[in-house]
């Protein structure tokens, strides 16, 4: 059931009644538990999605949230006034003199961390990486000067971009945002596959619950997908409308953890 190929996050719902039978299915609400404060882009995903469940399923969808994931969909930005122009000659710079180059991230291990570490693999290259706690203090570093430059989320920096206090080097999506006109993507850069990566957003339920119950949220889940208003309010968040079946999400985790088990060992990557 993915959702999104551009947020990184999980909708998690958990079952009223975890024994009950699945013809009967809902007997009674469901929660989808977010892991984000309210407010925030994958919250109010939840929230686009909840009443549209609600009416398919016959009982409430309540959005519950519980902090603690991690971020959107990533683009490379630098301050404004940078002598980068482009990802080809950061990566270029980063080549001729090694560990020179500095990144910001949101923290050790988090999805603008490995996208640099994944950029860094491709490019054989080695950066510097600069840990921060949490995108904002990462960004005004980036503004200050301080890093060169970060994989920050698409959201939230078009002000900076139209204020000329940064630049967007490249989107990490498969097709440039409309948001930033003329910025190529990672791909077109030279990171072929690179939008593999992008950050995503699923529905997830409980280990052992019938396949039934999970085809009934699943159907339910992608026609809320299939509305016109809701299709056009995650585009407007900057969201890929995905919604495929429980075996291709599946499908999906597996390969996706492989991809970022090989970027960890190969970036040497270690939890601190």
């Amino acid at each position: 059931m993915k959702m999104l190929t551009t947020l990184v996050a999980a909708l998690s719902m958990t079952l009223a009644a975890p024994s009950v039978f699945a013809q009967d299915f809902p007997t009674g609400p469901i929660r989808m538990i977010v892991g984000y404060s309210a407010g925030g882009p994958t919250d109010v995903i939840a929230r686009v999605l909840a009443p549209h469940m609600t009416t398919s399923l016959g009982q409430s969808v309540v959005v519950e949230n519980k902090t603690g994931a991690a971020a959107l969909p990533l683009v490379a930005v630098t301050r404004y006034d940078s002598p980068i122009t482009s990802i080809k000659e950061l990566a270029s710079k980063a080549k001729a003199k090694p560990e020179t180059v500095s990144f910001g991230s949101s923290g050790n291990g988090g999805s603008a961390h490995l996208a640099a570490a994944m950029m860094g693999i491709m490019a054989k290259v080695k950066m510097l990486h600069v840990p921060f706690r949490g995108n904002a203090p990462a960004l005004q570093a980036v503004l200050a000067s301080d890093v060169d430059f970060m994989f920050y989320p698409s959201i939230g920096i078009s002000g900076y971009v139209a204020d000329k206090k940064l630049k967007v080097l490249a989107v990490g999506t498969a097709k440039p945002l409309p948001d930033f006109p003329g910025v190529p993507t990672m791909a077109e850069s030279g990171f072929p596959g690179f939008e593999l990566t992008a950050p995503w957003v699923g529905l997830l339920a409980p280990a052992h619950t019938p396949t039934a119950v999970i085809d009934k949220l699943n159907a339910a889940f992608n026609d809320a997908l299939k509305d016109s208003k809701v299709r056009r309010r995650l585009k407007e968040l900057g969201a890929v409308v995905v919604g495929d079946s429980p075996k291709e999400f599946h499908d999906y985790l597996v390969e996706d953890k492989k991809r970022w088990a090989h970027v960890i060992e190969a970036a040497g990557i270690q939890k601190k």
